[in-house]
């Protein structure tokens, strides 16, 4: 399946001698450097056709309670089968009531959009959530492994799985994280700048373009020497009022070089999301030896070592975290090498596609 670049682990399988080919619903790889196979959804739920393959082991991006005839199909095939979850772990709406309602209702652009999902959100929490969290035990149990990419998340699943009385389940979940590039972890730690860059999509409203417009705002109010970079398309009126500003550069959509360049030179990078499941951004940030500031959120609390998190989602407290890590940098309290030499050894492709191998029980 096809999500947040499966190909980096891909090529990192390949290139410790494994023989791999991503198989997906459409073909929109772009020219993978390795084999791709293209099949329909009736073909994915077919034993028949994953015996054809003749695989000794599949990585299945399941999202915990998804695919499941892919998964019923290759276990009926014989295939050892690992469940990628790519989950912030906040699963069950009784288990993580607040969790999920901001999820789903602050995933919504309109009024009327929210309200619906509101009032989804209410019916799920009185019945529907049956059936949800059925798919995401069942998962567990016919999938030989499954990784998540966080301890905020395996920490979140242990409470969903302790609330149905199925701890021994836990066993299964293993922390494996998302590796980045690896021109990023072989290539020179770069020379910092007082830079701040911040990048998403931001008409995706999970990216909460409002709020980092405003905390910019307010963080700039005080004449402060810094570059600051924005990065992504989809800007609306909310980071406008940021156009002009001499120390600002709204770059709108950029190619993943280009983002690369703009994070290899800068100290900080401001993350304002409502959630995140794993962001790229912000290992690639710490892979090249800059840190993190943003509202707090369970992927930053992950890493707090290396970010400074607001108490709250207003928008001085935002403009107070970043101005504390940028201060952190200024008093040589952050050191980019050490910072890389912590971050690269686990996010190298190599390591990771490694640890993968292993537990999918390849020698």
């Amino acid at each position: 399946m096809l999500t947040k670049d499966p190909g980096l682990l891909v090529e990192g399988l390949r290139a410790i001698g494994h023989e791999v080919a991503m198989v997906c619903s459409r073909d929109s790889t772009g020219g993978a450097p390795f084999p791709v196979l293209v099949a329909t959804p009736e073909q994915m739920a077919s034993t028949e056709f994953w015996r054809a393959q003749r695989l000794e082991a599949a990585l299945v991006y399941t999202w915990m309670g998804g695919s499941r005839e892919t998964v019923d199909a290759l276990v009926g095939a014989g295939v050892r089968v690992v469940s990628k979850g790519d989950t912030d772990g906040q699963l069950g709406i009784r288990v993580h009531p607040v969790a999920c309602f901001r999820r789903m209702v602050y995933s919504q652009i309109s009024p009327l959009e929210k309200i619906r999902a509101a009032w989804f959100w209410l019916k799920k929490y009185l019945w529907l959530h049956r059936a949800e969290d059925r798919r995401v035990l069942e998962n567990l149990e016919r999938s030989g492994s499954t990784i998540v990419e966080t301890p905020s998340a395996r920490a979140g699943i242990a409470r969903f799985l302790s609330a149905y009385g199925r701890e021994d389940l836990l066993a299964k979940i293993h922390l494996i994280g998302n590796p980045v590039s690896i021109d990023l972890v072989e290539s020179a730690v770069p020379d910092k700048q007082r830079k701040v860059v911040a990048v998403g999509r931001w008409d995706d409203p999970v990216k909460d373009e409002r709020l980092l417009a405003a905390a910019l705002k307010r963080f700039l109010h005080g004449g402060r020497e810094v570059e600051v970079v924005v990065l992504g398309g989809g800007a609306s009126h909310w980071l406008s009022v940021l156009e002009g500003h001499p120390r600002v550069r709204l770059m709108g959509a950029v190619p993943h070089a280009e983002i690369v360049a703009h994070l290899a030179d800068a100290q900080v990078c401001l993350v304002t999301s409502h959630w995140e499941g794993c962001m790229m951004a912000a290992h690639e940030m710490l892979a090249m030896g800059g840190t993190l500031a943003g509202a707090r959120i369970p992927l930053l609390a992950d890493l707090s070592d290396f970010a400074t998190l607001a108490h709250s989602r207003r928008p001085e407290e935002v403009a107070v975290a970043l101005d504390t890590e940028l201060d952190a940098w200024r008093k040589r309290r952050r050191q980019a090498d050490q910072i890389a030499a912590h971050w690269r050894p686990r996010l190298h492709p190599h390591g990771v596609a490694r640890r993968v191998a292993e537990l999918m029980g390849l020698s």
